[in-house]
């Protein structure tokens, strides 16, 4: 996916290359070669960008002419998940979840850890049952980071302290997102879960989606969205977890939904692009 940042819109290849365009007329500001595939979308601030690759590393790169400025890199488990989890850039600092289960907090100009918390544990007598990739995306309100990992648990963090706060044994890939109550979140074997944000606790699940290899989801207004393998858009209520709605968009809908407001956009595997609006 693409990325923005002071300006530029960010992609990666798996070939290693990262692509910095001009938002404002789509022209060409640089184009780098980090040697390692790009397995999320690259984010920008402060001068920088951050791109997650492969080798389970993390390169901050100079904005104004794409040089690498610092890079950081942890040891690789032997086996991993395909992809990352793209990084969160608030105000000087990056958020970031690594393939060996560690979420760490990066000072953006110079790549140095400020903090790291082990979200994923890697336990389990086979490599696939140690598992336990950080790959959904921090989310932060206020002070509290919400982060989750592969056959693990769901977590929050105090961002000023790296104290734990809560964690939730439910195991995702995914990314989550959040409204002034709940956190939202697909699990193993698509179940959607609504978990509360202060305490923890798990508020409703529901299972009605089995199997049906979910999107992340996505919130909007008093309702969340999740696509499907079949090209459906499931409105789910937000506060009771019942299915109130669907519509077929057409083929197979990989990505979250994007919303603003009461609008959401989604893309299919065919490239067809739809924006629609919730039923008052």
């Amino acid at each position: 996916g693409v990325g923005y940042g002071d300006g530029l819109l960010l992609a990666g290849t798996e070939e290693g290359e990262v692509v910095a365009l001009y938002a404002s007329n789509g022209n060409p500001a640089w184009v780098g070669d980090v040697k390692a595939g790009v397995l999320a979308s690259p984010e920008g601030g402060q001068n920088i960008v951050v791109v997650p690759t492969s080798g389970n590393k993390l390169v901050g790169w100079s904005a104004t002419d794409g040089t690498i400025a610092w890079d950081l890199a942890e040891p690789t488990p032997r086996l991993l998940l395909r992809g990352r989890g793209r990084p969160l850039v608030v105000s000087d600092v990056v958020l970031a979840g690594f393939d060996n289960g560690k979420l760490m907090l990066v000072r953006l100009s110079n790549g140095q850890r400020l903090w790291e918390v082990r979200v994923g544990d890697a336990i389990g007598k086979t490599e696939i049952e140690r598992l336990a990739d950080v790959d959904s995306r921090p989310v932060i309100v206020n002070d509290t980071v919400y982060t989750a990992a592969y056959q693990s648990r769901i977590m929050a963090i105090d961002a000023p302290s790296a104290k734990m706060l809560w964690q939730n044994e439910i195991s995702t890939n995914r990314d989550l997102d959040v409204d002034d109550n709940h956190l939202y979140v697909v699990g193993e074997g698509d179940v959607v879960y609504a978990i509360d944000r202060i305490s923890g606790k798990t508020v409703w699940e529901q299972d009605k989606l089995l199997n049906r290899r979910l999107t992340a989801p996505a919130v909007i207004g008093g309702h969340i969205l999740v696509g499907d393998s079949e090209g459906y858009l499931h409105a789910i209520n937000a506060q009771t977890g019942e299915i109130e709605g669907r519509m077929k968009t057409g083929s197979e809908l990989l990505a979250q939904p994007v919303t603003r407001g009461q609008t959401a956009w989604v893309q299919n595997v065919d490239g067809d692009v739809i924006a629609l609006r919730l039923a008052e």
